[in-house]
């Protein structure tokens, strides 16, 4: 609940006697709440990147970012540039 309520009050989740909480960045870093509190990284690799790049083929193709996925979607364009 430390983490829960520092984070409503003042914007950062902390909380006394428990390992800091990582920033979210290029290691993909998160917090497991298992046993204990543990600072991870990379829950689902690949996961963030093909995410990425769906928002970047709906810009692309003018399509909003909450349209249908799944079978119900239409197609992504693969656009030229700015996409991996």
């Amino acid at each position: 609940m430390g983490y829960w309520s520092s984070f409503a009050s003042t914007g950062r989740p902390e909380a006394a006697h428990r390992p800091a909480w990582p920033a979210y960045g290029s290691g993909e870093a998160y917090m497991l709440f298992a046993d204990a509190p543990r600072p991870s990284g990379n829950l689902y690799p690949g996961m963030y990147e093909l995410h990425e790049e769906a928002m970047c083929r709906r810009r692309a193709g003018d399509l909003p970012w909450n349209w249908y996925v799944g079978i119900g979607s239409p197609p992504l364009v693969r656009p030229a540039t700015n996409c991996p």
